[in-house]
């Protein structure tokens, strides 16, 4: 079972009223930690979580900051217009742009 199947089995539970909010983030948090041992991102921000909007403008530029680099180096535009993530508004655009500028 993938990740977001078990947190979409949360928020069901939460939904339902089987678990409280604290119970939820806790089992969520617990997910992230495993799947990798890193418990924030490459600046200690707490890591975001795959299929959530982003809560402000600062943690999706924080949290996507190597994916706004590396899409203007001409042949990893390609990789980034894939690779980064949908949610993010900061790495759609420059993976974007980093794609016009490799097709220009």
């Amino acid at each position: 079972m993938s990740i977001l199947d078990e947190i979409a089995k949360l928020k069901g539970l939460l939904d339902d009223g089987a678990i409280t909010q604290e119970e939820y983030d806790a089992q969520k948090a617990k997910l992230f930690a495993s799947e990798d041992g890193v418990k924030g991102g490459p600046t200690g921000a707490p890591r975001h979580v795959p299929g959530t909007p982003y809560a402000n403008r600062q943690e999706d530029v924080d949290a996507n900051r190597v994916f706004g680099i590396i899409s203007y180096i001409f042949c990893l535009s390609l990789v980034t217009t894939f690779a980064a993530p949908k949610e993010s508004q900061y790495a759609r655009f420059h993976a974007n742009q980093g794609l016009v500028l490799f097709i220009v």
